[in-house]
């Protein structure tokens, strides 16, 4: 048996990258924040770990939202990143 866990990503992108989520995850995961000027994007996927190498992708393009856990992974790995050019 297989068990598929799934995490709800939510964040807020730089309309920079707009055409490239849209490009990934279609025009219905995104909508336009007019709080922060942002894009809000949600969705859900399936693997942690490429989630994960995706959003850092975006480098400073993306602040994510929900989950928190991921907030914590995000930010730990770019004080590792940080750490490797002092």
């Amino acid at each position: 048996m297989i068990l598929i866990i799934y995490v709800k990503l939510v964040a807020l992108f730089d309309t920079s990258v707009k055409y490239r989520l849209i490009d990934e995850y279609g025009p219905e995961c995104i909508t336009f924040d007019n709080q922060s000027g942002k894009l809000l994007f949600e969705n859900t996927f399936t693997n942690r770990n490429y989630l994960l190498q995706w959003i850092l992708s975006y480098g400073d393009a993306v602040k994510v939202i929900e989950p928190i856990e991921l907030v914590d992974e995000v930010c730990l790995n770019a004080k590792n990143i940080l750490a490797q050019y002092k």
